[in-house]
């Protein structure tokens, strides 16, 4: 904003753009008359140029007023809009933040990035909510969500949209500690499709990124499948058949770690997406988001999350040597 230009000015002008009319605006704002009119001379010799012209049922602008009404009124309402957020986080228990969750949502990145900006924003509130691109662009747009954490969708539903990449996820083919396949070295896919399977819902990413390695491989496609997303299941079907299971990497990363998977194959190649987040441009992002991204920025930096153990990699189990 010009040094000339004072915030009381735009506020003024605003008033007198809405009403259309010094009187009314001075009956608004509870001042004189000539209090509005000298506020709007000041602003027009500010600026250089005329702002109303007079009409008979009051004023109205000139194309100089359009403009400058065109980029204050969204200006002085995301400011305002600042202040507000302010005092909900001086005051408050939630100027709360509202991430969208994919898949991937509760991956090692958002929990540590949640974690972090608690340590000194303790009673600021964080929701995730669950669904698909489908279902939750519609709220990230009209502001209802702060962000969409997830892999990168379509460049037609990204139209408008930013989005920020904090790492690239990989399939792991894995399976539990004491499979036979885990006593080989260099197991390769060939041998492993009479086990049985768990893979990937079909039309996912983790699952067209598994058909494009099988297919370059010359590999068919697994006959004894459990198609499923990853949770739970995973693990009691793995322990119930020695099940070999196809998987995002970073949804293991902790498990791999542990000792508690055993990694048979994965290479550098076997890339499934980026992920990172969707989020409408800076000037719409809420102070309480800006800090949640430096958050997931840091943590991205940090948390190894592209770092995986190579195929062969037996880890011993927390407390053992």
């Amino acid at each position: 904003m010009s040094a000339r230009v004072h915030l009381r000015q735009i506020t003024c002008f605003l008033e007198v753009a809405r009403n259309g009319s010094i009187k009314r605006t001075a009956e608004a704002l509870n001042v004189s008359q000539p209090g509005v009119t000298k506020t709007i001379k000041e602003l027009e010799a500010a600026l250089g140029v005329e702002l109303f012209i007079r009409v008979p049922t009051g004023v109205t602008l000139t194309p100089f007023g359009e403009a400058l009404l065109r980029h204050a009124g969204p200006a002085i309402a995301e400011l305002n809009a600042g202040f507000s957020e302010i005092e909900a986080l001086k005051n408050s228990a939630d100027g709360g933040i509202r991430v969208g969750g994919l898949q991937l949502a509760m991956s090692r990145l958002l929990p540590i990035a949640v974690a972090r900006l608690k340590r000194h924003r303790p009673h600021l509130n964080v929701a995730v909510i669950p669904g698909t691109y489908e279902q939750l662009l519609p709220a990230l747009r009209v502001g209802e969500l702060d962000m969409i954490f997830g892999r990168r969708g379509d460049a037609s539903e990204m139209s408008g949209l930013v989005f920020e990449v904090f790492f690239q996820d990989r399939l792991v083919i894995a399976t539990l500690p004491g499979h036979p396949l885990t006593l080989k070295n260099n197991v390769e896919l060939e041998n492993m499709i009479d086990y049985p399977w768990i893979v990937p819902l079909p039309k996912t990413a983790v699952r067209e990124c598994l058909n494009r390695i099988l297919l370059k491989h010359k590999v068919p496609f697994p006959r004894n499948c459990f198609e499923t997303t990853f949770g739970s299941s995973t693990w009691s079907y793995m322990k119930e058949t020695g099940a070999i299971a196809a998987l995002p990497s970073n949804t293991i990363y902790d498990e791999i770690e542990s000792g508690d998977v055993s990694i048979l194959k994965t290479e550098k190649s076997w890339t499934i997406s980026d992920v990172g987040i969707a989020r409408r441009p800076d000037a719409l992002v809420s102070q309480s988001a800006r800090l949640l991204i430096k958050e997931l920025r840091q943590a991205s930096k940090t948390a190894k999350l592209e770092s995986m153990p190579q195929a062969g990699t037996r880890r011993p189990k927390a407390g053992l040597v």
